[in-house]
């Protein structure tokens, strides 16, 4: 790994008086015409949001240097926010719990220079195509990072739930791939199970998603699909792990899982896993064993490049690339930008991979907890509140922003990344 800390500039786009995020690594927070970034200002950052919590949403100015709300949601949390995202430099999305009911789940279309809400779509949004003018939908109180919610609105038939398409043109829905047929395929009725981070391509004519549903023994199995909008799916990994992934290209995708081998197949085996014998060895192996790297080499865990018109899939090997992170690739292919849960030191790396050379660049290090108050630290490890890097792209390519709280408050960074890419590129 190359270490380009000292030569990387850090620069917090938001006031650190507040606290404010972007959330998931998966879209651009900066505007196409890179003149405003969108951000979520939350009133606290130490405990999950229940129903009656407000989120204040809103974006910056870069020119200015102000902050301009532009709402206020019921339909958030601190992994993935409220879903706020650009559909051009003019309309911003977002989702809300209805401005009627204050019920179901639906999404607004925000009108930047005629600063009000211009459009409700029945359904709430998860990805976008600025390029087709459509978003994918599914329940947003069914999945790991949930929306605060009520018991009673779990409840769901599972042959009308699934994942949706939504025309953000005329407001039409579709149900594309239903939860029920996703339960067939795994055979996993009797336990609880939902959809999770379903992304468009890049040109919008597919997606990818995991289903996942509860195991007996306290965990969760994952079946990684790609699918389209003509009801085809296509399971390209199965074996119970599979973690975060990103679009390259429009016909390959990365993705940190877990492909076969003689440890894990014994592993995946039913009745060795619901066995004593297991359960023990496991206790043993996660107290013990501490190194990613030993993790990496027992698990067979790596980045998964999966390639959807040679139908194959091959490990991405880095031997400095030993944990799950949030990938995405610049526009070329050429670049994979990640991140790394906290190290031993207690700090989250942001790296990006070149792949063309299979070089790791480290950007930067960022300690994990907004105190360095070790009393402090067992409630930030909870996931739901945690602050992951979660390093996204703008849309220029220009800049890689990231959510932090190493300054003690959450806040977004970016940093101006043309220099370096441009110098990795001429010293290659």
């Amino acid at each position: 790994m190359i270490d380009l800390t000292s030569d990387v500039l850090v620069e917090r786009v938001t006031n650190i008086n507040d606290q404010y995020f972007f959330g998931y690594y998966d879209m651009s927070p900066e505007s196409p015409d890179g003149t405003k970034v969108l951000v979520n200002k939350p009133r606290f950052i130490d405990h999950m949001p229940m129903v009656e919590d407000e989120l204040e949403i809103g974006y910056i100015d870069l020119t200015a240097k102000s902050f301009n709300k532009i709402a206020e949601t019921h339909a958030w949390n601190f992994q993935e926010g409220c879903r706020l995202q650009w559909l051009s430099d003019d309309f911003i999305l977002f989702n809300d719990r209805g401005h009627t009911d204050g019920k179901s789940i639906k999404s607004y279309k925000y009108c930047v220079s005629s600063k009000k809400i211009v459009d409700e779509y029945s359904l709430p949004i998860y990805s976008v195509s600025i390029k087709r003018q459509i978003a994918l939908s599914y329940n947003f109180f069914n999945n790991r990072y949930n929306y605060a919610h009520a018991s009673e609105e779990e409840k769901t038939d599972e042959k009308k739930d699934g994942i949706f398409l939504l025309d953000l043109k005329n407001g039409e829905t579709k149900l594309v791939c239903s939860l029920d047929k996703l339960m067939k395929l795994a055979n996993s009725y009797n336990t609880k199970n939902w959809v999770e981070h379903c992304v468009l391509s890049p040109e919008g004519d597919k997606f990818f998603f995991f289903h996942r549903w509860n195991l007996a023994n306290g965990g969760f199995a994952t079946k990684f699909f790609v699918g389209d909008f003509k009801g085809n799916i296509e399971c390209l990994l199965d074996n119970a792990f599979c973690s975060h992934s990103g679009w390259r290209g429009n016909n390959q995708i990365s993705a940190w899982g877990r492909l076969p081998s003689k440890v894990n197949s014994v592993q995946n085996t039913s009745q060795i896993r619901e066995s004593k014998f297991y359960k023990v060895a496991l206790r043993i192996y996660h107290r013990f064993v501490k190194s990613q790297a030993i993790r990496q080499k027992i698990t067979n865990d790596s980045y998964i490049m999966f390639d959807l018109e040679k139908h194959s899939a091959k490990k991405i090997s880095n031997m400095d690339i030993i944990q799950d992170g949030h990938c995405t690739w610049d526009n070329t292919g050429r670049f994979m930008l990640t991140d790394t849960y906290a190290d031993n030191e207690k700090l989250r790396n942001l790296l990006i991979l070149d792949y063309q050379t299979n070089q790791l660049y480290r950007l930067g290090r960022f300690y994990t907890y907004p105190f360095k108050n070790p009393l402090l630290e067992k409630e930030w490890t909870e996931p739901g509140i945690q602050c992951d890097l979660h390093p996204k792209w703008s849309f220029s390519q220009n800049h890689v922003y990231f959510d932090s709280v190493y300054e003690g408050k959450r806040q977004l960074y970016r940093v101006d990344v043309r220099k370096i890419m441009n110098d990795i590129i001429k010293n290659s």
